[in-house]
């Protein structure tokens, strides 16, 4: 079983799988954008999907090229995790609420609990891609000899251990707390 398909689930049944992806109809990923130099960083959400000789891939290059025509600062993708199992979009902005930047923007403070869970986030994506790798590898040799696993030639890749997810349903939240005043953004010239 690869990244993100569930059992049952065959990619050869690309409407199948994209349904579930997709999360029928909903945003199909979650996505970080940190901007260091502001102590910030954003959650969005994509369903932004392209085909390509390789097959469907989000288009985030697209959608980070937008936001950074709009920031005057650099701003670096963190980690994009399907909204599947990581949870949504807004189930994460509900979450972090106490840390919002402003009320009507999709931008939270880079606070301790955030920049971990984000760098949670990333390692467990890493390790997921490492293992679809491996899993692949894994199959393909499986093909070359049906009995390479029983003659110990090679082993299962093991499925990393639980994701990084957060409790949505406890209703247990981050607590809020002032910004730190270090990180207040500081303009040069003229105030109006």
């Amino acid at each position: 079983m690869s990244r993100g398909i569930p059992k049952g689930y065959d990619i050869s049944d690309l409407p199948s799988y994209m349904d579930h992806f997709m999360n029928r109809g909903k945003r199909g990923a979650v996505y970080f954008l940190v901007a260091e130099d502001l102590s910030l960083v954003k959650i969005g959400g994509t369903n932004t999907w392209r085909s390509s000789l390789d097959g469907m891939y989000l288009d985030m290059e697209t959608r980070v090229r937008e936001l950074q025509k709009k920031l005057f600062v650099p701003a670096r993708l963190a980690v994009i995790t399907m909204a599947t199992p990581a949870g949504s979009e807004q189930q994460h902005h509900d979450y972090f609420e106490a840390f919002r930047y402003r009320q009507d923007r999709e931008w939270f403070w880079l606070v301790d609990e955030l920049k971990d869970y984000v760098e949670r986030l990333a390692q467990w994506e890493q390790q997921m891609e490492l293992y679809v790798t491996e899993h692949a590898r894994y199959e393909e040799l499986l093909r070359i000899d049906p009995k390479a696993e029983e003659n110990g030639t090679i082993l299962q890749p093991t499925l990393p251990l639980k994701g990084p997810w957060l409790d949505f349903k406890s209703g247990v939240r981050p607590k809020p707390r002032r910004t730190p005043s270090g990180w207040e953004v500081k303009f040069s010239g003229k105030q109006g």
